[in-house]
């Protein structure tokens, strides 16, 4: 006899079910269900996480700037030949009119020359203290004096002569 099968998997519950009344059960044979093979399955493997290593901050170095090389300056020249007073009036005639030009000339300590060429019978001039030069009137009329350093600086004094005779003399 046939034991019945609902949908071919599960016995059927009722054995009045089942034809003629015999009741046949089937003997159930466990099969083993394939278990899936073992497969190599890639087992982790530990990986070096890196550790972060301290590094060294640079620490700045202080160095000296260095100083420049002198340069040599030159030694000033002078500057140039300055008269107190430059011009000279004088209103009389002789010796009891006579006045004092100073020369000077900035980083100069040397002596001044005097020379002439155009107050011959106007003027005089002869060297005083120092670097003063005293100048005595001779005669009416207008000439110069040239005062002159070791180096050839010059600087030029004007001299004016007017003498007023009183009386008509």
């Amino acid at each position: 006899m046939l034991t019945k099968f609902c949908a071919g998997v599960v016995l059927c519950a009722s054995l009045a079910a089942c034809s003629n009344g015999d009741v046949h059960v089937p003997q159930v044979v466990p099969v083993a269900s394939p278990t899936p093979a073992a497969s190599a399955s890639p087992t982790p493997v530990a990986t070096a996480t890196p550790t972060p290593v301290a590094t060294a901050t640079p620490t700045p170095v202080i160095t000296a700037t260095p100083s420049p090389t002198p340069v040599p300056t030159a030694t000033p020249t002078p500057a140039g030949v300055s008269l107190s007073p430059s011009a000279l009036t004088f209103l009389a005639i002789g010796a009891s009119s006579a006045q004092t030009v100073t020369a000077s000339e900035p980083n100069y300590s040397g002596a001044f020359t005097a020379a002439t060429t155009t107050c011959a019978s106007i003027a005089s001039i002869a060297s005083g203290p120092g670097s003063s030069f005293i100048v005595t009137p001779l005669g009416v009329g207008s000439c110069s004096f040239t005062i002159t350093d070791a180096g050839a600086k010059a600087a030029t004094l004007s001299i004016g002569v007017t003498a007023t005779t009183v009386g008509g003399s």
